[in-house]
C-alpha cells in the first residue's frame, strides 16, 4: 500500500469521526441527554403519591413562580384555558363525577386562570377533579431489599398538631402470604439529629386479609419533646420502622420510612367565629384569626354544592402580609360569575377550610376545618 494511499485512509477516519461527533451532538441538542431508569435495587425516590392521590394543587402558596397555573397577588401573569384539544381529552379520557357536556360550556372555558383575573387572584373555580374532604396526601413505603419478606410501613397523615395522636402501622409480606416477624420497632428522629431518638415496639396486632394492618404503634406528637428547628419551622421528624426475623432458615432485617411534620401554628382562625355573607362579587366567609407571631399568613377555602355538596363550585383565599400579632379578619371570597355559569342551586358547603403561616418552609398550618359553614339556599340565577 502506497504512503499516499494510507494518508487517505486515515484522513477519510478522521472526518468519518467528525462527522459522527457532529450527528451526536445534534441529536442530544434536539432530544436531550437520555435518562436511564434506576437498575433494580438502586435509588428509589422516598415519597412518592398513592393511588388515587394527587399532587398538591397549583392554588396552593408553595406552588413555583414558574409554574404556568401560579397566580401573585393582583392577578395572574400567565392566564391559562383549556384547548379544544384538552377539552375533548377531559371529557373522554377521564371520570368525573357527573357529565361535563349537562354543565354550561364555562365550566371549561374560561378556565380558573381567567376567573382567577376577574377577581384579582382571590376566587377560581374548582376543578371538576376535587374531592370535597380534605385529603391528606400520604402514602405507602415499602423496603427496598429484593429478597422477602418485604415491610410495608406507613401513617394516615404526613402532617400533625402538637399533642395529636398519630398511629403507625406495618405489613410484612412473603410469596406465601402475610408474615409475622420476631420484632418490630418504631424510631423517630428528628432532621437535624439534635435530639434523642425515640424507639419504640410496635404491637403485633394480627388480622386477615380484609385488614391494613399486622403492626401498630401510637405515638403522640410533641413539639416541645424536640429542639426548636427555628425560623418558626414545624419540627420535621424521620420515621422508621425495622422489621427482624427469620425466613427460610435465613434472619433478615428489612426498613421502611418517611417523614413526618409536628405543627405549632403561631396563628390560628376560631371556627366559632365563621359567618357567610352576600356580596355585591358573590359571597364571602369571613373569620377571625388569632395572630401569635408576626409573619405572612394564607387562607384557603371550597364552595360545595349540589344535593349531596359533592359538586365543586368555586374556591377563595386570601394571602395577608406581615400581620402584626392581634385579632385580624380574613375574608374568602366565592365569586358570584363562577356560582352563576355553574348553575347549581345552594345551600352551599364551605369545606376544607386551610389556614396556614407561609413565610415558614415548609409552612405551619392548622388542622383544616372541615365542614366550616353552609350558606343559605340562594340560586345561582342571583349572583352575577
Amino acid at each position: 500500500m502506497s504512503a499516499l494511499s494510507a494518508r487517505r485512509k486515515k484522513l477519510l477516519g478522521v472526518a468519518a469521526a467528525v462527522l459522527a461527533a457532529a450527528v451526536a451532538l445534534l441529536v442530544w441538542l434536539t432530544r436531550g441527554p437520555d435518562i436511564e431508569t434506576p437498575e433494580e435495587g438502586g435509588y428509589e425516590l422516598p415519597v412518592t403519591f398513592a393511588e388515587g392521590e394527587i399532587p398538591p394543587s397549583p392554588h396552593d402558596p408553595r406552588t413555583r413562580p414558574d409554574d404556568p397555573t401560579f397566580v401573585p397577588d393582583g392577578g395572574p401573569r400567565r392566564p391559562q384555558s383549556l384547548t379544544e384539544e384538552e377539552k375533548e381529552r377531559v371529557t373522554v379520557e377521564t371520570e368525573e363525577p357527573f357529565d361535563l357536556e349537562e354543565l354550561p360550556p364555562t365550566i371549561v372555558d374560561p378556565g380558573p386562570g381567567e376567573y382567577l383575573r376577574f377577581y384579582g387572584g382571590r376566587s377560581g373555580a374548582l376543578s371538576p377533579h376535587a374531592r370535597p374532604s380534605w385529603a391528606n396526601v400520604t402514602t405507602q413505603m415499602r423496603s427496598r431489599h429484593p429478597d422477602p419478606p418485604s415491610v410495608v410501613a406507613w401513617t394516615p397523615t404526613i402532617r400533625v398538631q402538637s399533642g395529636q395522636a398519630v398511629p403507625f402501622l406495618a405489613l410484612l409480606r412473603t410469596p406465601e402470604g402475610r408474615h409475622r416477624a420476631q420484632r418490630v420497632t418504631l424510631t423517630l428522629w428528628d432532621e437535624a439529629e439534635a435530639g434523642e431518638r425515640q424507639v419504640a415496639e410496635m404491637t403485633y396486632v394480627p388480622g386477615d386479609e380484609e385488614s391494613p394492618h399486622d403492626y401498630e404503634a401510637l405515638y403522640t406528637a410533641d413539639a416541645d419533646q424536640w429542639p426548636e428547628p427555628g425560623n418558626g419551622r414545624p419540627v420535621e421528624l424521620n420515621w422508621l420502622i425495622r422489621a427482624e426475623g427469620t425466613y427460610e432458615g435465613e434472619p433478615y432485617a428489612r426498613d421502611a420510612g418517611g417523614v413526618l411534620t409536628i405543627h405549632s401554628p403561631a396563628g390560628m382562625l376560631r371556627a366559632e367565629t365563621i359567618e357567610v355573607a352576600k356580596t355585591n362579587e358573590g359571597f364571602v366567609l369571613r373569620a377571625q384569626a388569632v395572630i401569635e407571631e408576626q409573619g405572612t399568613y394564607w387562607a384557603y377555602a371550597e364552595a360545595w354544592g349540589g344535593h349531596d355538596g359533592d359538586r365543586p363550585i368555586a374556591f377563595g383565599r386570601l394571602r395577608r402580609e406581615n400581620l402584626e400579632p392581634g385579632t385580624h379578619t380574613f375574608e374568602l371570597l366565592f365569586g358570584g360569575a363562577i356560582v352563576a355559569d355553574r348553575g347549581i342551586d345552594g345551600p352551599y358547603a364551605i369545606r376544607n377550610l386551610r389556614f396556614m403561616r407561609v413565610d415558614t418552609v415548609p409552612p405551619q398550618e392548622q388542622e383544616p376545618i372541615d365542614p366550616a359553614a353552609t350558606t343559605p339556599p340562594w340560586t345561582a340565577a342571583s349572583f352575577h
